[in-house]
């Protein structure tokens, strides 16, 4: 029996769980519920897609496999949004299809983690706290972020990159983030090219208030 250390704190989270079986949403939903989350829930992938670009979410896990459009196709709808539209919220994929799905289709489709049916109701909110964080783990990962864009003025880095230098999985960083950057005056971000690896993408910087 876990102990109640083992059991993650997803205190102001905000979860869409999407599954085509009611049978799972319910026991996805206690579960994540027990943690403290603040759960939505979908059994298809289009009244999904309606959710997450209504609510803030900080997760989103998702059936693969389900009637019309499946969990690669909401992923990929997830993708499209800009960061401030939640384009970058962490998708758990869960699947019985393991014949059929891999972990590297899911991650080559968008989500950032994998788990194959039955899930243990503990494992699940584990995962799902590594992905989106807990409140304390979320200041914390902001404060690190800042640091790491205060060393380096007015340059622009990527999400990949920063999770680099602070040496986390990007998962972590992603959704803390873009969240941050929305809130947080003197961050910056816009389509550009990190200063750290060239590439193209949603970069961020830190430009410190010069007053009135």
């Amino acid at each position: 029996m876990a102990s109640m250390d083992d059991v993650p704190n997803l205190r102001d989270l905000h979860v869409l769980v999407l599954d085509d079986h009611q049978d799972t949403l319910d026991v996805f939903s206690t579960a994540l519920r027990a943690c403290n989350a603040n759960v939505f829930t979908a059994r298809t992938a289009r009244d999904a897609v309606t959710i997450f670009k209504t609510v803030r979410l900080d997760a989103i896990v998702s059936d693969l496999a389900m009637p019309g459009e499946d969990g690669l196709w909401v992923v990929d709808q997830l993708r499209r949004l800009s960061v401030t539209k939640g384009g970058s919220v962490p998708a758990l994929a869960v699947t019985a299809h393991w014949d059929k799905y891999t972990s590297k289709d899911a991650k080559d489709a968008g989500f950032d983690g994998f788990l194959t049916k039955p899930v243990d109701p503990l494992e699940l909110c584990t995962t799902v706290a590594s992905l989106g964080g807990g409140a304390d783990a979320d200041c914390a990962m902001k404060e690190e972020i800042l640091g790491v864009l205060k060393a380096n003025p007015a340059m622009f880095y990527c999400r990949i990159c920063i999770s680099r230098l602070l040496q986390v999985a990007h998962a972590e960083v992603q959704n803390v983030l873009s969240s941050f950057a929305v809130t947080h005056p003197t961050i910056q971000f816009t389509q550009g090219h990190c200063v750290k690896c060239g590439g193209l993408r949603t970069v961020f910087r830190y430009m410190p208030s010069t007053g009135v």
